[in-house]
């Protein structure tokens, strides 16, 4: 069963200059939750999918970060990555 990789607080104060990092372990998590929804079921998959959808949507979305625009976009990521890891832990139960 996937782990998952890190947890937001470890991410939150990454700077725009570890955006490649920070992409990286947000993919790398995304990927955690693909195994984990395929594993689920019912509404506990669907939920996790939808998660997993939000966190690759925003992590896209840094593609296209500023340095002037990097804290928003990473917060929305982070609201993203929170949904998912409570979703994550509720299909764990």
């Amino acid at each position: 069963m996937a782990t998952t990789p890190e947890s937001w607080d470890s991410l939150k104060n990454y700077s725009y200059d570890q955006r490649s990092e920070f992409v990286a372990k947000t993919n790398a998590y995304a990927a955690a939750l693909d195994a984990k929804a395929t594993a689920a079921k019912g509404d506990a998959s669907t939920r996790l999918a939808e998660a997993r959808d939000q966190l690759r949507s925003a992590t896209a979305d840094l593609t296209n970060a500023t340095q002037d625009t990097w804290e928003a976009a990473k917060d929305r990521v982070g609201q993203a990555w929170q949904k998912a890891e409570s979703e994550y832990r509720n299909a764990a139960e």
